[in-house]
């Protein structure tokens, strides 16, 4: 999803667990592993969540409602195209290096991906 390397991962999340943002918890059985956010970490979350919600509340300001709901829909439509062609390319072997997963970069709680409105979930199901 990130589209790095396993070594590359284990780095970042070396980094990531050496500020105290996330932690490894081993599961029962001892053969995954699963990578949690801390207290910090969420804070942290939360902290850039808000951020980026007072950005782009600045940034639409000057649109109507009408406009922002056409943006968010052409928006979907492109997130859409961009998702079912990277998985055309990955399924036809036409990249050796997996694609990162492209998103809005939700809060999925705010976006409705639990509901099913997440065009680039339900693109790649």
């Amino acid at each position: 999803m990130l589209g790095l390397t396993h070594s590359g991962t284990v780095r970042l999340v070396d980094r990531l667990e050496a500020e105290g943002l996330v932690e490894r918890v081993a599961a029962q059985d001892g053969r995954a592993v699963s990578v949690v956010l801390t207290h910090t970490g969420h804070r942290m979350a939360v902290r850039i969540l808000r951020a980026r919600e007072t950005s782009l509340t600045s940034a639409l300001s000057a649109l109507s409602s009408d406009e922002v709901d056409n943006l968010a829909a052409t928006l979907d439509t492109m997130l859409t195209t961009v998702t079912l062609a990277r998985a055309e390319d990955r399924a036809a072997g036409a990249n050796d290096r997996p694609q990162p997963w492209l998103c809005r970069l939700c809060d999925f709680a705010a976006c409705g991906r639990s509901e099913g409105n997440c065009p680039v979930n339900n693109a790649v199901l």
